[in-house]
């Protein structure tokens, strides 16, 4: 019997669309654009919100609301996966951003009060080491959240795969997911993990700033003051999207 999406459940599934369009949009912009310039664990933030919104609408792409028997479609058995990784994905994400923005402030102002500049920081050969591990630091926080998803994805998919009579689509026919309470909760226990996590270092991001204000204040560090800010904008709108 085929399963007509409520009101409420369009609303879910426009709002999805939208946002996978518009993260799209944002990552392509800055990729192609020569004056921008944005970290690594920007682009992967931009990139978990839009695998999330894919996870949440691939059963209407693939027309599970129609079928007779939505739990024999292996759409339905994949989407389960993608549901649950998703929101560890994103909060992972946001912590990976807000930990690389603090690092690398850090980082620099240690380097401003010991009187060396951003510029030789960056440049000079004395500094290749502490780069190098700064650089492996900023791949594993930039791969780090996939490889998350992966595990969890593949944990939920065996699950569903392991017990078909337990998936099924939500009340309203939204999306697939697992009837057992406690998958849910496993998920939202990681997401609650993280999102503690992400609080504790934006905190001390921001206790950082205030600390050292008089020196971001100054001309030759006020990017990174406004990239403070913005990581700080871009993590509250993490934390109480996924929360």
């Amino acid at each position: 019997m085929s399963i007509q999406l409520s009101s409420t459940a369009r609303l879910f599934v426009s709002l999805q669309v939208v946002s996978l369009c518009g993260f799209l949009l944002i990552v392509l912009t800055a990729a192609l654009s020569s004056s921008i310039t944005r970290n690594p664990t920007w682009y992967s933030f931009c990139l978990s919100w839009t695998l999330s919104a894919f996870g949440y609408i691939i059963g209407t792409i693939a027309g599970l609301q129609r079928s007779k028997d939505p739990k024999i479609n292996g759409f339905c058995t994949l989407q389960v996966g993608m549901v649950y990784a998703g929101p560890v994905v994103t909060s992972m994400a946001t912590f990976c951003l807000v930990l690389h923005i603090y690092m690398k402030i850090k980082s620099s102002l240690s380097h401003i009060q010991s009187a060396e500049s951003f510029d030789s920081f960056e440049f000079s050969p004395i500094r290749e080491r502490p780069m190098r591990s700064f650089l492996r630091w900023i791949v594993l926080l930039t791969a780090l959240p996939y490889m998350l998803y992966i595990c969890v994805f593949a944990a939920f998919l065996i699950v569903a795969l392991k017990n078909p009579e337990l998936v099924s689509l939500t009340h309203s026919g939204t999306y697939c997911h697992i009837s057992r309470p406690l998958s849910s909760k496993i998920t939202s226990a990681i997401v609650i993990a993280i999102l503690t996590a992400t609080l504790l270092v934006q905190c001390s991001l921001a206790y950082l700033l205030l600390q050292n204000r008089s020196l971001l204040l100054k001309s030759s560090t006020t990017k990174y003051y406004g990239m403070a800010l913005r990581a700080g904008f871009f993590a509250i709108l993490g934390v109480c999207a996924v929360g």
